[in-house]
């Protein structure tokens, strides 16, 4: 009998090896120090780098990046505003698994495509699960809306009533069949929703490719920012590739050159453009460092533009004057010295704004925003002048949170470009003619003048 319950308990021993739940670990946080925890007890936890997440935990976003590392290889990348549980992370015999419930916000997945055998990585949405091996996409979730991005290798889609949707590199799904992201661009439906996507997959995969692991290479980065020419290429939206240039090089201003040969690669026609956005990028991301030459930093990019022109037989040989370049980013520095500080959480990006201000969404939706500097309070005037509280006070009371309600987002993205128009001049004939600012996301934080 004890000869029985020792082999017994040496199959458990084995069993036991061989699948073992695993938790998550905060690899990083960009933009904020900690991050808001709900244990499966129920108890809230306030957690920052290095932090362990058990499974059955459920994570808030409030500002800046998460990157959520399940394995080596395995890097999950959260914007503000986003919300998910840690609901499965367990290694096998055979396989690493990692499931993500994602219940709102903008989630970018890094996979190391060399552990494809093991990789076993989903992310369960309203709309499905989201799974893959080796590969980055995104998966961004608003109440019931749903999209799926790919940038870089494969994803499957298991959509109640559609079924199975395979993407390919480049292509994105809303709940429905697959549709490139060139198209996904022209849609007004998917066409902010995918425009935030492509610029989180830039961000978190130049960042990543610095660290030289996991799997995220230069060679990765650039084949993303390819990803993107060719939607620019498709669309003729160029804004959509010199932002994701922007959001590349302020993750990781290491990376400027190689982003712009990508992209200067992939759209040569926007090569001015790309080089001015990244040379801003690295002046924003630079900014405290004294010793950044702005006209060093364009030559350079510039020399590296020019020279990618050159080799890939256009025509042209020098068509990106770095001079013009130094003149876009001082004139951008000097036109917004009266405006208050508008943070863009997923870039940790300062844009000048007036205290009362337009924001135009991506996508061509745009809401007007105004800011009460009594009590910190906000209002968001909609298509249809529906009014609502919009933000929540966080921290010492210096900085305003601003999510724009989903019914709000909604009804705006239904807009025709006339009824847009129309309202954009009446906005104008109100509030006065005010700054447009450009902001990749549904959420932004304000810090206003005193």
């Amino acid at each position: 009998m004890h000869s029985k319950l020792f082999l017994t308990l040496a199959i458990f021993a084995v069993f036991s090896s061989l699948a073992r739940a695993q938790e998550a670990t905060i690899a990083r946080l960009a933009g904020a120090e900690t991050v808001t925890v709900t244990l499966p007890s129920g108890e809230e936890a306030m957690m920052g780098q290095g932090a362990v997440i058990p499974v059955g935990s459920w994570v808030e976003v409030t500002r800046g990046k998460l990157f959520l590392r399940t394995f080596q290889g395995t890097v999950s990348v959260f914007s503000a505003g986003s919300v998910f549980e840690v609901t499965e992370v367990e290694k096998t015999a055979v396989a690493e698994k990692t499931r993500l419930t994602l219940k709102s916000g903008d989630m970018v997945a890094n996979l190391d495509p060399n552990k494809r055998d093991v990789n076993d990585y989903g992310v369960v949405t309203p709309k499905g699960v989201a799974a893959a091996r080796g590969t980055n996409y995104t998966v961004s979730v608003n109440g019931q809306d749903v999209v799926v991005t790919v940038v870089a290798g494969e994803v499957t889609v298991n959509i109640p009533d559609v079924g199975v949707v395979n993407l390919a590199t480049g292509q994105v799904t809303s709940g429905g069949q697959a549709t490139s992201l060139g198209a996904a661009l022209m849609n007004s439906a998917t066409a902010a929703a995918t425009r935030t996507a492509i610029q989180a997959a830039a961000a978190a995969v130049s960042a990543l490719a610095s660290t030289g692991t996991d799997g995220v290479t230069s060679q990765t980065l650039s084949a993303v920012i390819g990803v993107v020419a060719a939607a620019a290429n498709e669309s003729g939206d160029d804004s959509v590739l010199t932002q994701a240039t922007a959001a590349a090089v302020v993750a990781s201003p290491a990376n400027a050159q190689a982003v712009v040969q990508a992209a200067v690669q992939g759209r040569p026609a926007a090569a001015q453009a790309i080089v001015a956005s990244a040379t801003q990028a690295v002046v924003d991301g630079s900014a405290a460092d004294a010793n950044v030459d702005v006209n060093q930093v364009a030559q350079e990019l510039t020399n590296t533009a020019n020279e990618t022109i050159s080799s890939e037989g256009t025509g042209t040989d020098a068509p990106v004057d770095a001079g013009t370049v130094v003149e876009d980013v001082e004139s951008e520095a000097t036109t917004g010295e009266d405006t208050p500080d508008v943070e863009v959480p997923t870039d940790n990006i300062t844009n000048p704004v007036s205290v009362t201000f337009t924001i135009r969404l991506s996508g061509q939706r745009f809401v007007a925003v105004t800011l009460n500097d009594q009590n910190d309070d906000a209002v968001v005037v909609s298509a249809s002048g529906v009014v609502g509280a919009a933000t929540n006070q966080i921290g010492d009371g210096s900085r305003v949170v601003f999510d724009v309600p989903a019914s709000v987002i909604a009804e705006i993205g239904n807009l025709t470009a006339a009824q847009r128009a129309n309202i954009e001049a009446g906005i104008t004939s109100v509030l006065g003619a005010l700054p447009v600012i450009e902001v990749p996301n549904n959420t932004i934080i304000v810090s206003p003048s005193s």
